[in-house]
């Protein structure tokens, strides 16, 4: 393993990621805007994502392409 990837944004992980990153490892933490993105685990992480607009793109099209399926 190189790198871990959390989808969370609470910072009850910080532990879980500083036991991670002594290993060495990369620590990626992705997270939705509307839960937010606790301060430990932002200055925790080596990097962080938020994820909402990727679901809600996605989302807007499969709903497009299911309205035109159904015409």
């Amino acid at each position: 393993m190189t790198f871990a990837v959390l989808v969370a944004g609470d910072g009850d992980y910080v532990p879980s990621i500083t036991e991670v990153k002594r290993l060495d490892k990369v620590v990626y933490v992705v997270f939705f805007n509307d839960y937010g993105l606790s301060t430990e685990l932002h200055l925790a992480a080596d990097m962080f994502f938020e994820m909402e607009h990727f679901f809600l793109e996605r989302w807007q099209a499969v709903n497009v392409k299911a309205r035109t399926w159904r015409s």
